[in-house]
């Protein structure tokens, strides 16, 4: 499998956020907290389309946490389904959340990406992959506003659920991106896959900031 990944880290603030400044493991998010990860729906959450006005939000690979605070994912209890969280933002109607049947992707089985948000043209994330038939290999391009220390990547599962998922992991510390084959028995940190299979010829990268 080869694998394409390219990481942006963006410091670029609009106007109407200058005045926005972030607690540890947030950052300034255009659609604001609206589809932020918490502690509570972040093993049930489905694909969320809404947006808001900008605002300090969770970044990947953190929820927020029943004091409101963001914490690395794994660090979420997984008996929170009772817990409330609190901010200090205007508070938000989450609908039921239930477990989607699809994800919404474009194209077909040979090429295709997904894009969060829905539809964006500047995206927080970027998936797109390409079969090719002579290798029979997959390459997965990713485009990412990754934060310095921390974490982003790709799960793929039989049901969608982090249980039992093989996970391309691309981690970014000390300005140094790195390439991790992963996999998730359940909703814990991810381990070192015992089948070592992506293949990345010196194609990471990461764009500085602008």
């Amino acid at each position: 499998m080869q694998t394409r990944t390219t990481s942006t880290t963006s410091s670029t603030i609009t106007s109407s956020t200058e005045h926005l400044k972030c607690a540890i493991n947030e950052t300034v998010v255009e659609c604001g907290r609206v589809c932020e990860a918490d502690c509570v729906s972040i093993f049930t959450r489905s694909d969320c389309d809404d947006c808001g006005s900008p605002a300090c939000a969770c970044m990947q690979g953190y929820a927020r946490n029943p004091q409101g605070i963001c914490v690395y994912w794994g660090d979420c209890p997984v008996n929170n389904s009772a817990a409330t969280t609190s901010t200090t933002t205007a508070s938000t109607t989450r609908k039921k959340v239930e477990k989607p049947t699809k994800l919404k992707v474009g194209g077909d089985v040979c090429y295709g990406d997904f894009r969060y948000p829905t539809g964006c043209s500047d995206c927080d994330y970027k998936l797109s992959w390409n079969y090719v038939e002579d290798s029979d290999d997959i390459e997965f391009s990713l485009e990412t506003k990754l934060m310095q220390n921390s974490w982003t990547g790709l799960g793929l599962s039989k049901d969608g659920s982090m249980v039992n998922a093989d996970m391309m992991i691309v981690k970014s510390f000390g300005g140094v991106l790195s390439l991790h084959d992963m996999y998730s028995h359940g909703y814990g940190a991810p381990s070192k896959d015992q089948q070592q299979d992506l293949f990345t010829p010196n194609v990471v990268s990461l764009v500085p900031n602008f």
